[in-house]
């Protein structure tokens, strides 16, 4: 066992917000691992659903000397938890970082098997395992390709593509791990992002100083309660819609190989959402989305991120 708790350093955060069941299931499936973290760091984005109880007096965690609990002063979103999370994790000595939501729920082998991809690709600063459904799909648009470097348009993986190990571009914070002398050089997620695309981001940041590698047989089960593979057809709105869309045109003016030609690219890209909206998928909801994607686009061009009180869980 000592092999194995040596073989990779790394410390794990795990972002939640009030889904403590699903979080005892997570961190526990990080002490049960192959190959142990060195510290387990959670941001709790002010729940209140009691999770804070967890980590005091007698509660499931409050013993555990490898838990890092730290309670934020209001909901920052994935963004700012994830932000807060790499912020903490710079205070160790970690030589990796995993990043997740307390939605995933690692297999016992996931760091074990990660690592050895690491001892074999010693220059690579990134690596991520496979996102599986409760029901044993493959959650293909968790690891991504990009074809087209100033559009930014990202190509989800095949499920043939998890048959070897193979490079990608884009990864959501599901169990991605990065080199910690990478995160010091590229810095913080967007936590101005509050939710949506902050990982897109983050990864592109990671892709442009390392490769990234997936590791098809280091797995873990994402209990999300609506699989983004799984949309209906019928168009339902999504008050994180705004912040997707906002957040992707701010993505393409940083990161757009040709800040002209990306910049002409939004405005054919929103131009051609704007006319699906004439589709019957948004019958009932035209006057709605179009709204939506005014204030994304116009938020997105203007670079003004953070929290927008018109687009919330309470907003009407």
């Amino acid at each position: 066992m000592k092999n194995k708790q040596s073989a990779l350093n790394y410390g794990a955060v795990v972002v939640t917000y009030n889904r403590q069941t699903l979080l005892v299931e997570a961190i526990n499936s990080l002490l049960k691992q192959s190959v142990t973290p060195k510290k387990i760091i959670v941001i709790d984005n002010a729940s209140t659903d009691g999770t804070q109880r967890l980590f005091e007096n007698d509660g499931n965690f409050s013993q555990s000397e490898l838990i890092d609990y730290h309670r934020m002063s209001e909901n920052s979103g994935g963004a700012g938890g994830f932000a807060e999370g790499v912020r903490v994790a710079q205070q160790y000595n970690f030589e990796w970082l995993s990043l997740s939501d307390d939605d995933a729920i690692f297999d016992p082998s996931y760091f074990e098997k990660i690592g050895n991809q690491v001892t074999k690709n010693s220059d690579v600063q990134s690596f991520a395992g496979t996102v599986v459904l409760p029901d044993g799909r493959i959650q293909i648009d968790q690891r991504q390709t990009i074809h087209n470097w100033d559009r930014l348009k990202t190509y989800a993986l095949t499920e043939d593509d998890y048959n070897t190990v193979r490079d990608i571009d884009v990864f959501t914070f599901c169990g991605a791990l990065i080199k910690m002398t990478l995160v010091k050089k590229i810095g913080l997620p967007n936590k101005d992002f509050f939710i949506w695309g902050d990982d897109i981001e983050y990864s592109l940041r990671v892709r442009q100083s390392s490769r990234i590698i997936l590791v098809p047989d280091a797995r873990l089960t994402h209990k999300t309660k609506v699989p983004s593979i799984d949309f209906s057809y019928q168009y339902k709105p999504d008050w994180r819609e705004y912040y997707g869309l906002r957040n992707h045109v701010a993505t393409v003016l940083d990161h757009a190989h040709s800040s002209l030609i990306g910049h002409g690219l939004l405005y054919g890209w929103m131009s051609a959402k704007y006319v699906l909206t004439f589709t019957s998928r948004f019958k009932g909801y035209r006057r709605y989305i179009r709204h939506v994607y005014h204030d994304a686009f116009h938020d997105g061009l203007k670079k003004k991120l953070g929290k927008n009180v018109h687009y919330l869980p309470s907003a009407k």
